[in-house]
């Protein structure tokens, strides 16, 4: 008798890990569709009707928002690959990391208005300087900004605070929305992973952790700020998310730079 119960679960994991890819694609190809849709949209009252002066000015807009958010979205692919095939490189530099968190905010500052939330931000009172790749971090705080806005309620609540624990760098970014099922936490970064009950907000965020890691930042989910728990790799929470980078891989000045 020939026991093939690892035979078994290699083509088991192989059938999980297709139907994963297959969800992934059907994502992408709706969030690649919305943005289309409005370019295609404004294209054609351009085209096709005498608009005044302010309503072209709207349709070149949305055009240019809609257009920079396919970048995004092609970008995104491009760093799943590089991550995937392990070619993801970090240029490391003194950064302030409160300059950081300015830069994702203003690049979101338009759909946080549309959808009315209410964005409260915690700064020290000097900058906070540690060693890091500026825009692999703004694009983690950015990714997680964009879940923040895009999966709270309208007229919700988000806040977003940086601070100092001795070595240390922490930010955190909490929201009050529906978050994601504690049970799905320790598997939101695996290639094609979906939460069913968060399904683009696990599609799009998971591949993020790569900056993490080679930041060798450390990341936390936590319901009250008094229960912190580690998720190796992770920048995704349920009621919150959290990356504290220390002297090892983020490094801190004994004193901030003023």
């Amino acid at each position: 008798m020939i026991d093939i119960t690892a035979h078994r679960q290699t083509l088991e994991a192989l059938s999980l890990a297709d139907q994963r890819k297959d969800d992934f694609l059907a994502t992408i190809a709706h969030e690649l569709r919305n943005p289309l849709t409005a370019i295609g949209a404004a294209t054609r009252l351009l085209s096709t009707v005498q608009l005044d002066t302010a309503a072209t000015e709207k349709c070149i807009d949305m055009i240019r928002r809609q257009s920079k958010l396919l970048s995004r979205l092609a970008d995104d692919l491009l760093d799943l690959s590089h991550i995937v095939h392990d070619r993801l490189t970090l240029k490391i530099e003194p950064i302030d990391v409160c300059h950081v968190i300015k830069t994702a905010i203003e690049a979101l500052q338009q759909p946080l208005e549309v959808r009315g939330h209410e964005l409260h931000i915690t700064l020290p009172p000097a900058r906070l300087m540690l060693d890091g790749d500026a825009a692999r971090l703004t694009q983690v705080f950015m990714n997680l900004l964009t879940n923040a806005i895009k999966y709270t309620p309208n007229a919700g609540s988000i806040v977003i605070g940086v601070g100092r624990e001795g070595a240390r760098a922490n930010v955190y970014i909490r929201d009050s929305g529906i978050g994601i099922m504690p049970e799905h936490l320790p598997h939101v970064f695996e290639p094609f992973y979906q939460a069913s009950n968060a399904l683009a907000r696990a599609g799009r965020t998971w591949h993020r952790s790569g900056a993490c890691a080679l930041h060798r930042a450390a990341a936390w989910r936590f319901d009250r700020p008094a229960e912190r728990r580690p998720y190796p790799h992770s920048c995704l929470g349920g009621a919150a998310a959290g990356i504290a980078g220390g002297a090892d891989g983020l490094e801190q000045p004994e004193s901030p730079v003023s």
